[in-house]
């Protein structure tokens, strides 16, 4: 699997741990919620946002394509509000 986002390209589950840590320093004390998922065919496209204790909020997208069951590529866009 190949992530992209502002950080740059990752790889693997490595990468997913990686790019989890950094979001997790954006709301360390909050929580997400999926607000909208669409699926057409092997592609996926995912709303999401977040919110802290200390209003910190953050909205994104990820896109993603799935084969064999499996996430072969995501990107991932946010924006702190």
């Amino acid at each position: 699997m190949m992530l992209s986002w502002g950080e740059g390209a990752h790889h693997g589950h490595d990468g997913v741990r990686l790019l989890a840590g950094v979001l997790r320093t954006y709301l360390p004390d909050g929580g997400y919620r999926y607000d909208d998922l669409r699926i057409v065919d092997a592609y996926g496209l995912l709303r999401w946002s977040g919110s802290g204790p200390r209003d910190e909020r953050l909205r994104g997208v990820d896109s993603f394509v799935v084969a064999d069951g499996r996430i072969i590529a995501q990107t991932i866009s946010y924006v702190a509000d």
